[in-house]
């Protein structure tokens, strides 16, 4: 792979990544015209085969015995879902699940927490959304760690009529 980094500065602090190619000081423009002209080696080998990712898709979500299969729950969930309603994620592995294998149809309809990855997120980021479009049914899945941590949201969601469906994914061994 090959490491770029896009800046209007230079890089002040080399030490925290090893840059095949540094670009700064440029328009964005510039510098995505500047990258779009460099060759790509194996540039067939890095083609995505959709077609091949759709099967992936479809071996994992297959049944699992008498486990219950999360790349499934998360389609499940999808089916039942019209494109302009709302998944909001907690975190956990159900999150890279739901990263994987839900399909978002329209903007702002797919929320995660994502850089911290705030655990105890996913309830209230749905109460949040539920606020913002009360139109739109909203779901939350969140492991079972972070849904106990924001539990007590419940009672806000009763007292204030704030109607989301959530699901939890229970392992007591953060997704282990």
């Amino acid at each position: 792979k090959v490491v770029c980094r896009l800046d209007e500065f230079a890089n002040n602090a080399p030490e925290l990544a090893t840059l095949d190619l540094d670009v700064f000081g440029a328009p964005i423009e510039q510098s995505l015209a500047f990258l779009n002209s460099l060759p790509v080696a194996r540039k067939k080998e890095l083609a995505i085969d959709i077609g091949q990712i759709r099967k992936w898709i479809a071996e994992a979500c297959q049944e699992t015995g008498s486990r219950f299969n999360p790349a499934a729950i998360v389609q499940v969930v999808r089916r039942h879902m019209a494109d302009s309603d709302i998944l909001v994620t907690g975190v956990g592995l159900h999150k890279h699940y739901a990263g994987l294998f839900y399909e978002a149809y329209e903007p702002l309809t797919y929320i995660s927490s994502n850089g911290l990855a705030t655990m105890g997120f996913g309830l209230p980021g749905a109460m949040g959304a539920k606020l913002a479009r009360p139109e739109a049914q909203v779901v939350a899945i969140c492991g079972d760690g972070g849904f106990h941590l924001a539990s007590p949201e419940l009672d806000t969601c009763v007292r204030h009529q704030i109607w989301v469906k959530t699901v939890v994914f229970v392992d007591g061994a953060y997704g282990l």
